[in-house]
């Protein structure tokens, strides 16, 4: 009796197991870089407060063509008697036009004070990259695990059956 075989098998399974945990892991090292960028800033101890002085919130598209919300976060401060003002980009922190003038904690880089952090928005970044970086390399450890179990038991029962 000739046995017949099924397409594609666990291979497929794998590559696509292998590109998330790829993902997975691309997040998670975004989260840590972002994290560590954030703590080279912190470590210098130089610490001040910036105000909000505006919120713009728009949609643009993505690689894929997907449309999605960005805000872009305006915020001004002083050191040293100089002004300055910085914009932070595609913000993960949440903030609207209720809290413009609303005070947010800034650490800045003693040789640079243009150069700053904002470690509530860090924090927001971290926790988003690092969770969804956790939950797409979970996901394929999962699907080894079901159809890893799900070949073991169909290779068993054809032995017991045959044999």
């Amino acid at each position: 009796m000739q046995e017949t075989r099924k397409k594609g098998g666990i291979l497929p399974v794998l590559y696509i197991c292998l590109i998330l945990w790829l993902c997975g892991l691309a997040l998670i090292g975004g989260a840590y870089k972002s994290k560590k960028e954030s703590e080279a800033i912190k470590s210098q101890g130089n610490r001040a407060t910036a105000y909000i002085t505006g919120v713009s919130e728009y949609e643009v598209y993505d690689e894929d063509g997907d449309l999605r919300d960005v805000r872009d976060i305006y915020i001004a401060y002083e050191l040293h008697g100089e002004a300055y003002n910085y914009v932070i980009k595609d913000a993960y922190m949440c903030a609207s036009e209720n809290d413009i003038g609303e005070p947010v904690e800034i650490y800045y880089d003693g040789e640079n004070p243009a150069v700053i952090t904002v470690p509530e928005n860090v924090e927001s970044k971290v926790s988003i990259k690092l969770s969804l970086g956790i939950v797409i390399f979970c996901i394929p450890t999962g699907l080894i695990l079901f159809f890893g179990i799900r070949y073991r038991m169909e290779k068993r029962f054809r032995v017991n059956r045959d044999g």
